[in-house]
């Protein structure tokens, strides 16, 4: 007998819940203007609707960024936020527009979705109607990164042109909600404004007066002026900022840096990679330029090293240690009770070995005070010696002579040349002969002219190394 085995289907079949599926979506704009934001609360209401709608999906959430370029991850809070949470089991879909909207950077594109794949989560691309669980999507997603990516090289590389082609046509912009003295006039142009311009001319008065950087943001802080940012607490760097920009003696230097990746963002500081521009004269002046350029002369002067000034102490960088030449520095030993004494000492007394000791201030007073008396004991032949020094260092009559021999010389040279052009435009010529001639004209012309200027910026070094050795010895 064969055994038979018969298959019974049943008649009661359970009924099991579908589980819903949690649907988070992401929106982004990347500029912060009118007609942007109005774009990403449209985004917002469309997705919030489209996910509630789904009787299958559950509504997980809307995460969106605005005002963030889809370059790259790292400033994209809500982006961040979404994957965080995905990746925490919160979120089974991720519904987005489009690809350019998720990201521009085919790399990060590609490594963040790969990485929810793993997980099992999806994410669902509109516009190009790529489902990323789908096996067939590897490959049209690829492409479709690649193509976002160059999408915004090209939109990245026509901003970068338009910026320089404004440059190279001397159009000035400045970042006027937190560049201190100026406005934006009704032609873009910069327009002083009065009632900044006052601390403008207040941090490079205190500058000359010898004030330090940090003096000044100490003093303004203390004075509660605003930042040009608009913060209440100044820095030494903010100061420095405002003292070497020349937009304040009238003047704009174009391109002081500029962009190195377009997918990292990281700038730069132009240091002659690519051209410069300088725009002299283009809008209405707070400081004068001969005050702008001594300022600029005397930053030179104070910069760190060996020969730095200081408006701390009349000692301040006056004294060097006998044994390694370093500057010595002041210090304050019990400030704070009635043992309280100050000294000076090697700045780097505990940093480096130093054999010299350190001396009290009041040290210091008595061997100043002998020094001086053994100065005005000899007075008169130390300013003999001192007016014999400045007529040779700083004398400049034999500079001003040659200066106008060049002067001369280059006008009659001048002369030759236009005698030679109009010579062969009136009669025929051995043109050999005219270029040989004409040549030897302009080479001259030149050489006269390369030597006026070298001797025009001798004659202006000395003057101003001068007033500035003076300066520093006030």
């Amino acid at each position: 007998m064969v055994k038979e085995v018969v298959k019974l289907t049943p008649r009661i079949f359970k009924l099991t819940k579908i589980k819903k599926i949690r649907v988070a979506a992401y929106a982004r704009v990347s500029t912060e203007k009118d007609e942007q934001h109005n774009s990403l609360e449209a985004q917002k209401a469309y997705f919030t609707k489209y996910i509630k709608e789904r009787n299958d999906w559950q509504f997980a959430g809307l995460y969106y960024d605005d005002g963030i370029s889809g370059l790259r991850h790292k400033n994209r809070d809500g982006f961040n936020r979404l994957i965080e949470d995905a990746l925490q089991g919160k979120v089974d879909l991720i519904v987005t527009k489009s690809i350019s909207r998720f990201a521009r950077n085919t790399v990060d594109s590609l490594s963040t979705i790969r990485k929810l794949k793993g997980r099992g989560i999806g994410v669902f691309f509109q516009k190009e109607n790529i489902h990323t669980l789908d096996t067939k999507s590897e490959f049209v997603l690829t492409l479709m990164s690649s193509l976002a990516q160059e999408e915004s090289r090209s939109i990245s590389e026509n901003c970068t042109w338009g910026q320089r082609k404004r440059f190279a046509d001397g159009k000035v912009t400045v970042p006027f909600e937190r560049f201190l003295g100026y406005d934006r006039g009704e032609d873009g142009n910069l327009i002083v404004n009065k009632e900044q311009a006052v601390t403008v001319k207040k941090i490079y008065r205190m500058f000359l007066q010898g004030y330090s950087a940090f003096g000044i943001a100490k003093a303004l802080t203390a004075d509660s002026i605003p930042t040009p940012g608009g913060k209440k607490k100044w820095s030494a760097g903010t100061v420095h900022a405002i003292l070497s920009n020349e937009k304040y003696k009238g003047d704009a230097l174009l391109q002081k840096s500029f962009t190195v990746d377009f997918l990292t963002k990281e700038k730069k500081k132009n240091e002659g990679e690519i051209p410069q521009y300088y725009v002299t004269g283009n809008h209405e002046a707070i400081i004068p330029p001969s005050t702008f350029d001594r300022v600029q002369k005397l930053l030179a002067l104070r910069k760190g090293g060996k020969n730095r000034i200081s408006s701390v102490s009349i000692y301040s960088s006056k004294i060097k240690c006998g044994d390694c030449g370093s500057w010595y520095g002041s210090k304050t030993w019990h400030s704070t009770d009635k043992y309280r004494t100050r000294i000076w000492q090697y700045n780097h007394k505990f940093e480096e070995h130093c054999t010299t000791p350190h001396l009290k201030e009041e040290e210091i007073q008595t061997l100043f005070i002998k020094g001086v008396n053994m100065l005005v004991k000899d007075k008169q032949e130390i300013i003999a010696t001192h007016k014999e020094m400045v007529k040779t260092v700083f004398d400049t009559s034999s500079l001003e002579n040659e200066q106008l021999k060049l002067e001369e010389e280059l006008n009659i040279v001048a002369d030759k040349v236009n005698n030679c052009i109009n010579e062969n435009a009136r009669k025929l010529q051995d043109q050999d002969e005219y270029e040989k001639k004409y040549t030897s004209l302009v080479n001259r012309f030149n050489t006269v002219e390369s030597r006026l200027k070298e001797v025009k910026a001798i004659i202006v070094d000395k003057q101003d190394v001068m007033r500035l050795n003076i300066l520093s010895r006030i």
